[in-house]
């Protein structure tokens, strides 16, 4: 039996620093005012990585905080999650029969650049292999 876990979508944020000492707000919303923000974050650093964000289109924009004190916000800028409903093409050569062995090779192939862990379970009726 072969399942795949839902990938999670994640979105990585960099930008350039403000001096030294600064750190930065990042503000990710719905709509390009910011009345519908989504996600906000005082960062020391000038990146973030977002792993929860459904597909849909989105705004984000950074500002620097220096004792308290916040400046003017980066231009908005805008991104879209996309959620492809088909999973990685998945092709295995399995075995021709049983298995007698403790260890096989399982040989096969996926689209370039997908996710792909695999794990091997003994039960009662012998080993199942899963894919996420």
């Amino acid at each position: 039996m072969f399942t795949r876990k839902k990938a999670r979508s994640e979105v990585r944020f960099a930008w350039a620093g403000a001096d030294s000492g600064a750190s930065h707000r990042l503000e990710v919303a719905l709509d390009p005012q910011f009345r519908e923000v989504v996600h906000e974050q005082r960062l020391a650093g000038t990146e973030f990585t977002h792993g929860n964000l459904k597909a849909g289109r989105y705004y984000w924009r950074v500002s620097a905080l220096r004792d308290q004190v916040e400046g003017s916000s980066s231009p908005v800028r805008e991104f879209v999650v996309a959620q492809d409903a088909d999973p990685p093409l998945l092709e295995i050569d399995a075995p021709a029969g049983p298995v007698a062995g403790a260890s096989f090779v399982l040989r096969g192939r996926t689209e370039p650049d997908a996710p792909s862990t695999w794990r091997a379970r003994r039960w009662r009726h012998g080993t199942r292999v899963s894919s996420s």
